[in-house]
């Protein structure tokens, strides 16, 4: 059975019709909100950003499970998520996704949810 987590994050990453990201979104909320009681979880987080459909490079990587990690800990909620998700998949979609890797977009993106 595939793993909900990295099927959500390849989803994320351009794979999904935009009309889906909220639910996702919502979906991968919940789950890393309960990831205390559920096991492997962060694991699961790290290797889903790692897979090579992620495309925005090592920033971006440590950004998005800075993110992850701030929901479980309830410092971002459902709707910064939701954000969150549409951003990551909307640089997915660019033609030059390869090339936001250490770019201003990941930058912007970190100030906006990190800080």
């Amino acid at each position: 059975m595939p793993n909900i987590i990295q099927q959500l994050i390849y989803g994320i990453c351009g794979h999904f019709e935009r009309e889906i990201l909220d639910p996702s979104a919502l979906l991968l909320f919940s789950i890393i909100e309960r990831s205390p009681s559920l096991p492997n979880v962060d694991l699961s987080l790290s290797q889903a950003f790692q897979r090579e459909y992620f495309l925005l490079g090592d920033e971006a990587i440590s950004l998005s499970l800075n993110v992850c990690n701030k929901c479980a800990m309830g410092k971002l909620n459902q709707n910064q998520m939701i954000e969150f998700v549409h951003e990551i998949w909307q640089m997915h979609e660019s033609d030059d996704a390869g090339s936001i890797a250490g770019g201003d977009a990941v930058r912007k993106l970190h100030q906006k949810f990190c800080n």
